[in-house]
């Protein structure tokens, strides 16, 4: 179940911030950093000068969750709130960064898989932040109703995407795959919210 990575993730990094404390949050931090900067090598950068080459994936440990859960700790520990404008531009920002530097990777022609740049965090972040402000546009009740089935859809997600896959052998231009990640979205929630009507399963998808 390699797609379930997430949760390894985020379980070291819970008991990474365990060790560290609220009150040694800073240190997290830099560790965080070095962390990052060493999967970013490992993992996207393998191939290049700089690259390293270790014989594990860093994004199942880490390497990657540990820079944007600190980040976000530390965010949520100071009461940093950026106003709705200087968070979109951090998002925005963000979004141009990671996909300049997906974009610079494959010039190289590589073939090396880039799950996560240098850029990517930033991403995250700045999604954090714009939810922490009050964002009219984002409020609806019914998506925020989906939440509860976060786990569900997270679990099926590549499950429906290799069938479907399968299925259509989907070109992967940029329309037909853009209506392939909604229609994977729409099937995996649709799933677990039928699954969620049965007891025995039901903690599994909500």
């Amino acid at each position: 179940i390699f797609h379930l990575w997430f949760f390894m993730s985020l379980s070291l990094t819970v008991i990474m911030l365990f060790i560290f404390n609220i009150k040694r949050i800073y240190w997290m931090l830099a560790l965080s950093v070095l962390l990052y900067i060493f999967g970013v090598l490992a993992k996207a950068y393998a191939k290049t000068s700089i690259g390293i080459h270790v014989d594990f994936n860093t994004r199942n440990f880490v390497f990657f969750s540990a820079l944007p859960f600190s980040v976000g700790v530390l965010i949520n520990a100071k009461s940093l709130r950026p106003n709705l404008f200087w968070s979109i531009i951090i998002l925005l920002t963000a979004f141009g960064l990671h996909y300049t530097e997906i974009w610079y990777m494959g010039t190289l022609q590589l073939n090396q898989n880039m799950d996560y740049g240098f850029a990517t965090f930033l991403m995250g972040v700045g999604v954090f932040l714009v939810g922490l402000n009050k964002f009219k546009p984002l409020e609806f009740n019914s998506l925020a109703g989906l939440g509860k089935y976060s786990l569900g859809i997270y679990a099926l997600h590549v499950l429906v995407a290799n069938y479907l896959y399968e299925c259509l052998f989907i070109r992967f231009t940029p329309f037909p795959y853009l209506v392939f990640c909604i229609a994977i979205f729409v099937i995996s929630t649709l799933i677990a919210i039928l699954l969620s009507k049965v007891r025995v399963i039901k903690k599994l998808v909500t």
